[in-house]
C-alpha cells in the first residue's frame, strides 16, 4: 500500500497472501477504511485488515480461475442511515465520525447549504473541532442563523433584524405606557366618583339649582372629571 502524495517513496504497508500474476487483479478499500479485499491468481479472493498488515487474510475460495474483480459493500449493517446534509450537498461518503452529521440531519439540506454558502464547510468543520461537544449544537444553530440572516442582508445580517426586533419592542412599550397612563386615569376618576368631596353650601347651591332655589338634600351633582376642562362650563348650563 503507498501513499499516493508520496509515491517516490516506499510502501507504507505490505500484505500477503495473494498472487498477482497479471495486472488484471484488483485491490479496494472498504467504506470504513478498515478492510482491503482483493483478487488473487490463484482462484481465490483475500480481505486483508489495514490496520494489521501482518495478520493472515480472510481467505475466501470456490472460484472456478483467476479473480480479477472485487467489491465491497458496508461492512457494517448497523450503518445504514443515509448521509447527511453536507456530505450529500459536498457529494461525499458519510462516515460514522462524520463532524457534521449530527448537526445537519439529511432532511434538512437548506440549513447546511446556507451555512456552506457564507462560512464555507472546511470553517465550520475547523470551528467545530475546536469547540467542546456540548457547545457544537448551539453553534451551529447560530451560524444557521446567521447565514440565513445574511442572505437576506447581505449588509447587516442578523444586526439588521435584531434593530427591527428592538424597534418594534419600543413602540410597542410606548403603547403599553400609554395603555397604563390611561387606566390610571379612569382608576382615579372611579374613585373620585364613590368619595365625591364637596362643602354643605356647595351641595346646597347645586340643589337649589334644580329645584327652582329650593334646597335638596337627596340630590348630588356628579363630580367633574379631573381631565376635562369644560366641567365649569357644563355645571353653568345645566
Amino acid at each position: 500500500m503507498y501513499n499516493v502524495l508520496q509515491l517516490e517513496k516506499a510502501a507504507v504497508k505490505t500484505f500477503s497472501g495473494g498472487q498477482i500474476e497479471s495486472l488484471f487483479a484488483k485491490s479496494v478499500i472498504s467504506p470504513h477504511a478498515s478492510h482491503m479485499p482483493g483478487g488473487s491468481g490463484d482462484g481465490n479472493a483475500y480481505i486483508w485488515q489495514v490496520s494489521k498488515p501482518h495478520v493472515d487474510p480472510i481467505t475466501l475460495k470456490s472460484h472456478d480461475g483467476e479473480v480479477t474483480a472485487v467489491d465491497c459493500q458496508m461492512a457494517s449493517s448497523s450503518y445504514s442511515n443515509p448521509p447527511c446534509a453536507a456530505c450529500k450537498f459536498l457529494r461525499r461518503k458519510c462516515l460514522p465520525s462524520c463532524t457534521f452529521a449530527a448537526y445537519f440531519p439529511p432532511e434538512e439540506p437548506t440549513k447546511f447549504a446556507n451555512v456552506h454558502k457564507i462560512f464555507g464547510a472546511s470553517n465550520v468543520s475547523k470551528l467545530l473541532n475546536e469547540i467542546p461537544p456540548n457547545q457544537r449544537e448551539d453553534a451551529v444553530n447560530s451560524l444557521a442563523y446567521e447565514a440565513e440572516a445574511r442572505l437576506k442582508d447581505p449588509v447587516y445580517g442578523c444586526v439588521g433584524a435584531i434593530s427591527v426586533l428592538q424597534r418594534q419592542v419600543l413602540h410597542l412599550q410606548k403603547e403599553l405606557d400609554a395603555t397604563n397612563a390611561d387606566l390610571m386615569l379612569y382608576a382615579n376618576n372611579d374613585v373620585s366618583h364613590s368619595h365625591p368631596v364637596q362643602s354643605n353650601s356647595t351641595f346646597s347651591r347645586t340643589n337649589a339649582q334644580y329645584n327652582g332655589g329650593e334646597s335638596n338634600p337627596g340630590l348630588l351633582h356628579p363630580y367633574a372629571s379631573p381631565w376635562n376642562n369644560d366641567s365649569s362650563n357644563d355645571s353653568k348650563s345645566m
